[in-house]
């Protein structure tokens, strides 16, 4: 495996540029097993994986200070195993400050985290529903899909955006929907009517008029 090549190597010559590979390489190996096991519903170990591998992709990232690689570790890890899309953002301006130029699949990945947060906050909402805290998530899971929409639209024949794209604007009809209906005001009911006054009663018609005594 490229990870015990990379060992060897550095126990024979151990360059800081050969010991940015191996915590690169071993990133991505604690990376895909974070992503392995969150499909298996093993979140606490999970996030020790992910955890594993942010860590070894900073240390590469020192290691080797021109490097953009580790940066697009990052990325991937922060918006797909942690599900924090603003941390994913950063990474990957890193990257680009380092000389990567991002293309269609970086876009895809911003894209996504993107929308894992407005179905994050949409389903929020829902536990709210009748509070006041309701409209607030669903104001900031409207964004988050606006701003998935738009980067969607940026790499719409790239793999299954096309279909992942619609899904998003789907569901950001129904976020603005509810949004609508929040805004509408209250029908209130009409106001109980006062029954008359007993000397404004009328007498029913063909009854007779009560005689004097």
């Amino acid at each position: 495996m490229a990870r015990e090549a990379l060992a060897q190597a550095v126990g024979v010559a151990p360059s800081a540029r050969l010991k940015a590979s191996l915590r690169y390489c071993e990133g991505h190996l604690h990376r895909i097993d974070g992503e392995a096991r969150k499909g298996r519903g093993k979140t606490l170990e999970a996030q020790q994986e992910f955890s594993e591998a942010v860590t070894a992709f900073r240390e590469a990232a020192e290691l080797r200070h021109d490097w953009p690689d580790p940066f697009l570790g990052l990325a991937r890890t922060f918006i797909y195993g942690l599900e924090d899309v603003d941390r994913g953002a950063d990474a990957l301006a890193q990257a680009q400050r380092l000389g990567y130029t991002p293309g269609d699949r970086e876009t895809t990945q911003l894209a996504d985290g993107y929308r894992a947060r407005g179905d994050t906050l949409a389903r929020t909402a829902r536990t709210l529903t009748g509070l006041a805290q309701e409209q607030e998530y669903l104001a900031r899971a409207a964004e988050a899909y606006r701003k998935a929409v738009d980067l969607y639209a940026k790499v719409v024949s790239f793999s299954d955006v096309a279909r992942t794209m619609r899904l998003t604007q789907r569901a950001l009809a129904q976020v603005e929907q509810r949004i609508g209906d929040l805004s509408k005001p209250a029908v209130q009911p009409p106001p109980p009517q006062k029954p008359a006054p007993a000397d404004e009663v009328q007498p029913r018609k063909g009854a007779a008029p009560d005689e004097p005594r």
